[in-house]
């Protein structure tokens, strides 16, 4: 991994950089996030029943108690093992993610991106440094999209759009998973604060879920137009 040239950021340096393919691990990175997407659309579905119960139970439109109980119970034991599974996936498609921005770093080098200030290394180190992970990705990812279109300063490609809403969609995502998190555990004995905190869920559920496909977009995106370009330089 290469070493911060300065301390604004690192400054790539080294050999040139040979083509990878990187449909291949992008293919495994379209699974991994189909079962990540799909995971999400079970857990969204346990969390509209548990708000339906919610609200029931606040509104007093409930008949018989132990019914309730007996649904309330099973329905948060399914939504936990769904939560569960799809943390565990997410996990899963982490990996050939990681494996893809460094090949689409390199990748982008290799078709004469010059100036790139971010190595193959930090492309996915800065993903894992405190506070920095908060705005560094999406910087690189921006550097890696103007690389590989060849792009100089003040020119723009149809389709930059992907990299705003990929990185508003997953903060999104964390500030709403932090927030139902905190205040489900303070909704205990209180209705309004549980009813609260599982809407909270829910948006993150969809959140969620536009962030995956937002993802399958933008690294098929990238990875077809690099095959292609490096394609048209073999020609040539």
């Amino acid at each position: 991994m290469a070493e911060p040239a300065t301390d604004a950021a690192p400054v790539a340096a080294g050999p040139v950089q040979t083509f990878r393919d990187p449909r291949n691990v992008q293919r495994w990175l379209v699974v991994a996030l189909g079962a990540y997407i799909v995971a999400g659309i079970v857990v969204t579905a346990y969390r509209v029943l548990d708000l339906r119960l919610i609200e029931a139970l606040r509104t007093g439109a409930v008949a018989d108690m132990a019914q309730w109980r007996t649904e309330a119970v099973t329905i948060s034991t399914r939504l936990y093992v769904a939560g569960r599974a799809r943390a565990l996936i997410f996990v899963a498609a982490a990996i050939p993610f990681m494996i893809w921005l460094y090949r689409a770093n390199r990748n982008a080098r290799a078709l004469g991106a010059s100036g790139m200030r971010y190595s193959p290394g930090w492309a996915v180190g800065w993903n894992f440094v405190p506070f920095a992970n908060l705005f560094m990705p999406a910087l690189v990812m921006r550097e890696i999209w103007r690389g590989t279109y060849h792009l100089s300063p003040g020119q723009t490609q149809s389709g930059g759009w992907l990299i705003p809403v990929w990185w508003c969609l997953w903060l999104a995502t964390l500030a709403t998973g932090e927030a139902a998190a905190v205040i489900l555990k303070q909704a205990v004995g209180n209705i309004e604060r549980a009813e609260i905190g599982s809407a909270l869920a829910l948006i993150q559920g969809f959140l969620q879920i536009a962030l995956g496909l937002v993802v399958i977009v933008l690294t098929r995106r990238l990875s077809e137009t690099q095959r292609r370009q490096t394609a048209i330089a073999e020609i040539f």
